[in-house]
Order: C-alpha cells, then structure tokens, then sequence
C-alpha cells in the first residue's frame, strides 16, 4: 500500500484546493465536526499573514491520508527578523498507520521548507520524538496560577471589555527590547485574535500597561493571561487584579518565558504551578544563543489557545 502513496509538498494553493480531504482527516482524528474543522483549518493555514509554508501530506488515490501542518510565524530581536515555523495539526488515517509516516513527513519537512528556526512545544509524551529528530530542549515550563482574591460581591459585577480592532493599533506601538519576540501589527494581531475562530479574548489598559486574555471555558472565575505589555510593575498588577476582582475573577493562569509579568505574578505568595509541564524546544539555523537566552513567549505565541 505505501509505495502507492504520493507525497506532495504544501502551500496555501494545493491545501485550498484539496482541503475537503484535509478537513476529513482532521475531522476524524480530533473527533471534531467537519465545520469546526474547516475553520480551524482555514484560520490557522490560509488566512495566516506569516507566511506560505505549510508542511507535507501523503495522498492515496486522491485522498489525503497523512498530514504533517505548520504554522508560519515571525519574530524579530533587536530590529532583525526571523521566518520561523511551529509544528502544529499532523494527523494519519487509521489504515495507513504503523507505516512511519508521520516521521518521514516531518523529517522532510524540517530538511526542504524554508525557516530559520522552528518552535514547539510538546508534552513529556512526545518530546523524544522531537529530540531524535535534532531538536533541542531551550526550557521546561508549567503553567503559573495565582490567586487573585475573593471577587467584590456586594457591588454590582461589571462586563469584560472584549478585544477590538481599534485596541490593536495600541498593542503593536508596544515594543520589547532585547527579547526575540512574535511581530505584532495590527494585521497580524487580527488574524491572531480577533478572527480567531475559536476564542473570544478581552483587553485590559491602563495607561501604558496592557492585558490580551480569555476566559477558561464557562468558568468565568478563572483566566488564561495571552499577551501582555513588555513593562509591567508590581503596581501595574495590583491595577489588574483589582479590575479582574469587580469582574468576579478568582484566579489567573499564565504561560511565560522572559517576560515581566511572569517575574510579578512569581513573586505572589499565592501563586503555584499547576498543569501539564510543556516543552519548549527548538531547531535552529540561526544563533542558538539567542532562543536559548532572549526568545519571550506567552500563550499568544502558541497556535492552541
């Protein structure tokens, strides 16, 4: 059956064209319906403004039977700019199994796209797949919880203030210096959070200081914190903690490296580390020195949340 397999290449063009057999394979490995799988699909690959690069897939008369997807991404340290790419959706059809596909796609995919440096982020489960295939581990990190305080009861709970577009012209004046960070503008802020299928996220200002976050499913009483402003004082985080508090918020969950909110919300004495334990790690063509020691992430920069 394998040598009657074609391997094929991606860019935004053949994916468009061939994407009812994408969303199929998709569909039925994360046990999704059909439409949320387009979605997801569509916004992740074709709507991305990053770049072209996608990844390499297997078809079988005519129909795709593995996957192996990449999501493009930009980053810049210092006024440098760097093409990267996160291994993202990979999926094999049940009956083309056990036949190494998966390996083999994202071999061929690490050797012919076009990248100065891959990032991911893979559980304990699937590190040493990434590790056997050059990748190197820059840091381990658990998500940090902090509790924020009980909310204001006896007053009247107020509305979170959704992200909009006119928010995003503020968030892309921000810069961050001497960290290898995503490049945000508006154009790309859009696609990242506002045409997001999957999510609706809230902003937070004040003054120079600002917040991208979202609510964890119906719990309204607990946060994920997305983006946050490179400056941020321990005054800046009592503001925000106040804020959350008048919206009912109990606790805030944060995923970070190199970041000033991730030294604030460490130093607060009711916070912990709590969750599934992440690996970031890297294949490079560039100075290794700078993921190892400057590369700032935060939920925002991630292709699942």
């Amino acid at each position: 059956m394998k040598e009657k397999l074609v391997k094929v290449e991606l860019d935004k063009d053949n994916f468009n064209k061939n994407i009812i057999s994408f969303i199929m394979l998709h569909s039925d490995t994360f046990n999704v319906s059909e439409n949320n799988s387009f979605d997801i699909l569509s916004w992740k690959y074709l709507d991305n403004c990053y770049g072209e690069e996608l990844g390499s897939c297997f078809f079988y008369e005519n129909k795709v039977v593995s996957m192996r997807l990449f999501t493009s991404w930009k980053m810049s340290y210092n006024g440098t700019y760097f093409n990267c790419l996160q291994p993202s959706d990979s999926a094999t059809a049940k009956e083309h199994k056990g036949q190494g596909l998966f390996g083999e796609l994202t071999k061929d995919c690490i050797n012919n796209l076009e990248y100065d440096f891959l990032f991911n982020f893979p559980n304990e489960n699937s590190i040493s797949i990434y590790l056997k295939l050059g990748f190197y581990l820059i840091k381990k990190i658990k998500p940090s919880v902090a509790f924020v305080g009980f909310p204001f009861f006896f007053s009247k709970r107020k509305l979170h203030s959704p992200l909009c577009f006119d928010d995003l012209e503020f968030i892309s004046s921000s810069v961050y210096e001497d960290v290898l960070s995503s490049c945000w503008d508006t154009t790309s802020l859009n696609w990242r959070f506002l045409n997001n299928p999957s999510n609706t996220y809230f902003f937070y200002k004040n003054k120079s200081v600002f917040v991208v976050y979202k609510l964890v499913s119906s719990k309204s009483w607990l946060i994920d914190v997305m983006l946050t402003s490179y400056h941020f004082s321990m005054s800046d985080y009592i503001n925000f903690t106040t804020y959350l508090k008048t919206r009912g918020v109990v606790f805030i969950r944060y995923f970070g490296i190199n970041t000033a909110f991730l030294n604030i919300i460490s130093k607060n004495m009711f916070s912990f580390k709590y969750g599934t334990e992440l690996n970031v790690v890297s294949f490079s063509k560039i100075d290794d020195d700078i993921l190892k020691e400057k590369l700032r992430i935060e939920l925002s920069d991630t292709d699942f949340a």
